[in-house]
């Protein structure tokens, strides 16, 4: 072999070492951020004619595992599908009081106002009795009032968070399709597209965490995005854009068209279901289904049983107190109103300009005394209950549905959680084993080095013959 072959030698091992330091420095510098994966230089020989030419990079890699990348995610799709219910739910349980050990506001209203009329009956002349059956209508009103306006504050904030995680969707899905053409691009001139692959991974974890997803390898490292049902969200360099019309999610170009049924298995679904009405069909019979228009059906029950006058059998509480003998001066009815909005006391009781029937104590008391009532709402059916049991039905059924997504919220992160650290435990950096091989790179960038010095001083040598 010739000096300047061997000097040729020299050099590619130079520049291959050089490319591979480079790459591990990176890798070690990386290796605590987040989706990033280990990356190699492909190497080959190099051969001129019968004689070896030195070494050169083929190409870049990085570590990947395509089952468990696709297992995660899943996962991510059902952690942020159960996050999600288990968070609006928990917000639900805020509004109805019901995150401690006591007594719900609502309900303790409920005994109360049951518990005034009774004392009142055993003493129906009684002012201060009297004053005390007011005061707690008035409670009661009061917290069926709180409650529905913290619900349609609530309902708004879903609908914001909708619109907000739609727009995150829109972005993520026009970066990876751009990423698409990046990656390609770098294939096409020989340079590395590893980095570009890693951030479209992270992008398809977050659009996972929206919706179910499903990932197809396409040419030139380009890749596709798809709905597990074929719905197509990215194709090469083309992606789809959605909206929210306040019921539906639909494309920008086919408002007409409701996708929400397509778009499935992550917090989008859980928020569209959480608030969707689907009247005037029955509503959704899970517990995470249709909540907000569950909350204001059955506080509207609660309304309509104390507004309603019925002879029954069972004798309504307003046809208890309206047939009940009255005086001048004595209110004809205790509370008004057709829903929870305009739900109120007799203003009249309020200011004090009558005063309630006392004929009707004992009357009224005795329909808090019936427990065969039957009660029916969105997402409620309730049968041989009394007024007071009726709360804690509502009440009871929404503390069981946050209890049991609860459950299935906390398997499903930690399902998430134990495939994320197996991705980064085959995919991520290993320090240590980085380390080695920069120690093992440095000694092969110092022969070569040290070997193009020999040739040098070879060259100067022969010079000096000259």
């Amino acid at each position: 072999m010739s000096l300047f072959s061997s000097l040729s030698v020299a050099l590619s091992g130079l520049q291959a070492a050089t490319t591979q330091i480079s790459l591990v420095a990176n890798n070690i510098s990386n290796a605590t951020t987040e989706g990033y994966t280990t990356k190699t230089a492909a190497t080959a020989s190099v051969t001129l004619g019968n004689e070896g030419g030195g070494v050169r990079i083929t190409g870049y890699r990085r570590a990947t595992d395509t089952a468990l990348f696709n297992a995660l995610t899943d996962a991510t799709s059902d952690a942020s599908y159960r996050s999600a219910q288990e968070d609006y739910l928990q917000q639900v349980e805020t509004i109805l009081d019901c995150t401690d050990t006591s007594d719900p506001a609502l309900a303790s209203a409920m005994s109360e106002f049951a518990s005034a009329w009774k004392e009142l009956s055993a003493q129906p002349e009684d002012s201060v009795l009297q004053q005390q059956v007011i005061d707690a209508a008035s409670n009661l009103v009061a917290q069926i009032s709180n409650a529905s306006s913290k619900i349609e504050a609530l309902d708004r904030q879903i609908t914001d968070d909708i619109n907000t995680t739609i727009t995150g969707l829109n972005s993520d899905l026009v970066n990876i399709a751009d990423l698409n053409a990046k990656i390609s691009q770098a294939l096409m001139s020989g340079q590395s597209s590893s980095d570009l692959e890693d951030q479209r991974d992270t992008l398809i974890q977050e659009v996972a965490a929206v919706m179910n997803v499903t990932v197809m390898e396409r040419a030139n490292g380009q890749i596709a995005l798809y709905t597990p049902g074929g719905y197509m969200l990215v194709e090469g360099t083309t992606a789809r854009s959605f909206t929210y019309n306040g019921t539906d999610v639909t494309t920008t170009t086919n408002t007409a068209l409701s996708l929400n049924d397509v778009l499935t298995g992550g917090s989008l679904e859980a928020m569209v279901d959480f608030r969707a009405d689907g009247s005037p069909a029955a509503a959704s019979t899970s517990g995470t289904g249709e909540v907000i228009r569950k909350l204001r059906d059955q506080l509207d029950l609660i309304v309509e049983a104390f507004t309603t006058s019925s002879a029954g059998p069972p004798e309504t509480f307003a046809y208890a107190y309206a047939n009940a003998t009255g005086t001048a001066g004595e209110a004809t009815y205790i509370f008004s109103g057709a829903d929870r909005f305009t739900f109120e006391v007799n203003a009249a009781l309020i200011d004090g300009s009558e005063t309630i029937k006392t004929a009707s104590a004992t009357a009224v008391c005795e329909t808090f005394d019936v427990s065969t009532r039957t009660f029916s709402a969105d997402g409620l059916n309730v049968s041989n209950a009394s007024y007071e049991s009726l709360v804690t039905n509502i009440l009871s059924c929404f503390q069981q549905a946050y209890s049991n997504i609860r459950s299935l919220s906390e398997t499903a992160s930690d399902q998430k959680d134990f495939l994320q650290e197996s991705y980064a435990n085959k995919t991520g950096v290993n320090v240590d084993a980085e380390t080695v091989k920069l120690t093992i790179l440095q000694n092969s960038y110092a022969a070569s080095a040290h070997v193009m010095a020999v040739i040098q001083k070879m060259f100067d040598i022969l010079e000096g013959l000259v």
